[in-house]
């Protein structure tokens, strides 16, 4: 399939737009899910759920943004992107299936690392979201290449959607954290599906794209997003400096006000 459809400036501020609707609906599914976990988890468990979901998310910005703009670029720049794609899928799924690994791994080091031996079981679950997540990126990252920006604001909206139903299917159930946690996951799952059919990439064929060629941008990418990132751990410090569970639930709830500066460059920087 050939990209021939070059990026206007019409093009671009049209996607954003729709992008950043798309990443709004995080507003209200976030504060609708906030006030059930809260209600549903008490403080003490929302603050555990609200620590394993931001170090999650953490990891997944860390070792995945780097290469979402490497990906946009050379797929924007290939006409013929479905070798570039493929080559770009593989390498997010091997990444992510490492790093989930790898957090698998060193869930025990990390729960007694926060003083809270139970976290080991949330994260080493959670951690199947990492690989999950690593594939639909690559499929987003395709969609912002080829410019379908709304097919790519699709995938953000039923995510964000299906997050809601099915944490809240799950915590109503009687699963408590590791509820709301599958609910994560299984929205991934759904946001993945829907990835695979936007873009359908014929994953098992050939490729001759060079990985290498993507380490050449992604490596300064990954130093400048690593700095960026340190300061989200914030939740984690607040708990390894001696911060309650409790706090924590407190802490992560008013999280939920501040991400709209966040939403607003996220989608502009899309396109």
């Amino acid at each position: 399939m050939k990209n021939t459809s070059p990026k206007t400036g019409v093009q671009v501020a049209r996607g954003a737009f729709t992008i950043f609707l798309a990443n709004a609906l995080l507003l209200p599914t976030g504060f609708i899910t906030a006030i059930v976990l809260a209600r549903k988890l008490g403080p003490i468990d929302y603050g555990l759920f609200a620590l394993v979901s931001s170090l999650i998310l953490w990891f997944e910005w860390l070792v995945f943004a780097g290469l979402s703009d490497t990906s946009v670029k050379f797929v924007a720049e290939t006409p013929d992107w479905e070798p570039v794609g493929i080559t770009i899928t593989r390498l997010h799924l091997f990444v992510g299936l490492c790093t989930g690994f790898l957090l698998w791994i060193f869930a025990g080091s990390l729960a007694e690392l926060l003083r809270e031996p139970m976290l080991a079981d949330y994260f080493r679950l959670f951690a199947i979201d990492i690989p999950l997540c690593g594939f639909a990126c690559a499929q987003r990252n395709i969609l912002v290449g080829i410019c379908h920006f709304h097919e790519r604001a699709k995938l953000t909206a039923t995510r964000f959607i299906a997050r809601l139903f099915l944490i809240v299917l799950f915590v109503a159930c009687g699963f408590s954290v590791r509820g709301a946690l599958c609910g994560s996951i299984g929205a991934s799952i759904v946001e993945l599906i829907f990835a695979l059919y936007f873009v359908r990439l014929p994953l098992f064929s050939k490729t001759t794209f060079p990985v290498r060629k993507l380490f050449t941008f992604t490596a300064p990418l990954f130093l400048s997003t690593m700095c960026f990132h340190v300061a989200r751990l914030d939740l984690m410090m607040l708990k390894v400096f001696g911060g309650s569970a409790v706090e924590l639930g407190y802490y992560g709830a008013a999280l939920n006000i501040s991400i709209i500066p966040v939403l607003i460059f996220t989608s502009l920087a899309q396109p």
